[in-house]
């Protein structure tokens, strides 16, 4: 059976978004008759012959030892399990340097390389060049986008902006946004509102720099207390509110920090909420260039996201129907959106509830893009 081979530096099997994203590509490749395996940062606890480790994170000695042999370890990796007629899909901003290793040992060997593009990063905040020179992140990725005609491999991704870019300077796309292939029937999650007295809002995830969490309390802070005390904030991965610097003490709504909850256990989090939030800026490329994790997951469970569109969002959300849009990320904007949920009655929640449940199937169902995959597929060689 071929195999597809997924290089990255995510935490598997499904510990973050990437993985999760790796992860539901590899299914529709399962689908088209492929064995799946994942390089990255591995729990041994799993399947050490699907999950292979190429790098360690537990301190700051493990990381350095790693990034040193990094190398090394995707390379005989490669040469221990990969076969000609198998394929490659390298998905993390790796150095100039490896790539070329990789795309010199498919040379050799015969395996096909493509690529798994979900974002760009912003340009770090500091005008000091030193800032950047040590930001291998962003150096690696800007690294990629400057030299990925030299590499010449067919790109998924996963936003417009992606595809147009890459497609401009003549490479081969394939636009596949954040899909998820359903594990579960989804008819089974639409449940009514759990507490008709509270409004329990969900957020998932690392914020990074991306999410303005600080924004969504200083528009709940715009609300009068009687309607601030309305809403129940759950936030799932973000345990230090302090680094916020916020005085939560000036408002009433109930909130919750919470450590990380991996894949599976998820679920009912999202299921015991009303509504995801997310706010970004909307001009930053790194919003414009992703596609937010959280909105997919959201979808899925059908929770309505109240969200401001960023990048590909407007092709996926409509206001009212399958989302509560926020028409900016300032402090009124985002007040405005709490505004509009506090009139809304139980007719109106669940008919978004339901209109959001079931626009998945339309929008991110990783079924309904197949066709792309075979596509790729055929692309690369049969």
């Amino acid at each position: 059976m071929r195999k597809i081979i997924f290089i990255s530096l995510y935490k598997y099997p499904d510990v973050d978004a990437g993985a999760f994203r790796n992860q539901n590509l590899a299914i529709c490749f399962e689908k088209n008759g492929f064995e799946s395996k994942f390089f990255g940062i591995c729990n041994k606890k799993n399947d050490a012959e699907k999950y292979i480790s190429i790098y360690s994170n537990r301190n700051a000695f493990t990381s350095l030892f790693s990034n040193v042999f990094l190398s090394r370890r995707i390379i005989s990796n490669l040469k221990r399990i990969v076969g000609k007629e198998d394929l490659v899909c390298i998905t993390n901003f790796f150095s100039k340097r490896i790539i070329l290793k990789i795309l010199n040992l498919s040379k050799i060997i015969g395996f096909k390389v493509i690529f798994s593009i979900v974002e760009r990063y912003n340009k770090p905040k500091r005008s000091k060049i030193l800032s950047i020179v040590l930001n291998r992140n962003y150096r690696n990725c800007e690294s990629f986008y400057k030299n990925a005609t030299i590499y010449n491999r067919p790109i998924i991704s996963i936003s417009k902006y992606i595809f147009n870019f890459f497609s401009n300077k003549g490479l081969t796309c394939f636009y596949v946004p954040f899909i998820i292939f359903p594990q579960i029937d989804r008819e089974t999650l639409f449940c009514s509102k759990k507490n008709d007295n509270a409004i329990k809002i969900i957020y998932a995830g690392n914020p990074g720099n991306k999410d303005l969490l600080l924004n969504i309390f200083e528009g709940l802070k715009e609300l009068p207390f009687d309607k601030q005390q309305q809403f129940v904030f759950n936030f799932y991965g973000f345990s230090k509110p302090e680094r916020l610097n916020f005085d939560f003490e000036s408002i009433k709504a109930k909130i919750f920090f919470h450590p990380y909850l991996d894949k599976h256990d998820i679920e009912d989090a999202y299921l015991n909420s009303d509504f995801s939030i997310l706010i970004r800026n909307q001009d930053s490329i790194s919003s414009i260039a992703g596609f937010p994790t959280k909105i997919a997951e959201s979808l899925y469970y059908g929770i309505p996201p109240i969200v401001n569109f960023t990048g590909d969002l407007s092709l996926y959300l409509i206001d009212n129907v399958n989302c509560v849009e926020v028409k900016g990320s300032d402090k009124n904007s985002i007040k405005n959106a709490f505004e509009r949920i506090l009139e809304m009655n139980e007719e109106d929640f669940q008919n978004l509830r339901k209109k959001t449940l079931f626009s998945f199937n339309t929008t991110l169902n990783a079924s309904e893009y197949m066709l792309n995959f075979k596509k790729i597929i055929e692309f690369v060689g049969d």
